[in-house]
């Protein structure tokens, strides 16, 4: 994790330590969520990264393992004794993955118990969840992780709503349809520049969410589900974004 860090820090802004990952292939190598079972690893870690570092170290965390008491509070007090910048927390446990609901509750615990910035994560989805969370909590940001994904529009979409100030999407406002389309173009040419011609295994994922809840969607993700050509499989995606009829702009 040093070793990393050093790598990084001349090309980061910021360097977040995650310790919230419930993937089983993740958590068995003793990494992610599986490591809240050991405050005392955790924190060497972080500590650790922060004796070499440059910019600033943020750590995001669910609240424990699910086996045993939480270990979240224990950890994020001892974190900002350390100068962590910032704590973001997922308000479920390892063992609970992404089921049941997140727990708001022990996220203000937290947030009231420290002085740096807490972020709180799990169930934001649109404006009303978020403004829900942000009163639940009192935390000091929002952050979307399975919300957003076919939903790009989704941060610009939340900021308008609740009034916050936020510039004009660059694409507009044009339907929800449009929006995403414009998105997708833009998520091919971030592929273009980071895979180079490489196999890029996320792309198919990604190109199912984005169709979700668009009329025929379903036969579409037949389709894409089908085809093993990823640069077909993107130019299937703009064409069935681009014949799609003018939409409302909320999903």
């Amino acid at each position: 994790m040093v070793q990393t860090v050093e790598m990084l820090q001349d090309r980061a802004d910021t360097i977040d330590i995650n310790f919230g990952c419930p993937a089983p292939k993740v958590c068995r190598n003793d990494a992610g969520a599986a490591l809240l079972k050991d405050p005392d690893r955790v924190v060497e870690m972080v500590r650790r990264c922060i004796e070499v570092a440059k910019v600033p170290i943020t750590v995001k965390m669910r609240l424990g393992t699910g086996s045993g008491p939480n270990t979240a509070l224990e950890i994020c007090r001892r974190l900002e004794k350390e100068g962590v910048g910032r704590i973001c927390v997922h308000g479920r446990t390892l063992r609970q993955r992404y089921s049941g609901e997140a727990d708001w509750s022990q996220i203000r615990e937290i947030v009231e118990a420290l002085n740096i910035p807490v972020i709180a994560n799990g169930d934001v989805v649109d404006a009303a969840t978020a403004e829900a969370c942000l009163t639940a909590t009192g935390a000091d940001g929002l952050m979307i992780g399975r919300g957003s994904i076919g939903r790009p529009t989704i941060f610009y979409e939340i900021k308008r709503d609740l009034g916050w100030e936020c510039e004009e999407p660059p694409w507009g406002e044009g339907s929800d349809s449009f929006a995403r389309l414009w998105c997708w173009n833009r998520y091919l040419e971030l592929c273009d520049e980071l895979y180079s011609g490489k196999r890029n295994k996320n792309l198919k994922r990604h190109a199912v969410s984005f169709t979700k809840g668009l009329p025929g969607a379903s036969s579409m993700r037949v389709e894409l589900h089908r085809e093993d050509d990823q640069v077909e499989l993107g130019k299937k995606v703009l064409r069935y974004l681009e014949g799609l009829p003018t939409l409302g702009f909320a999903i």
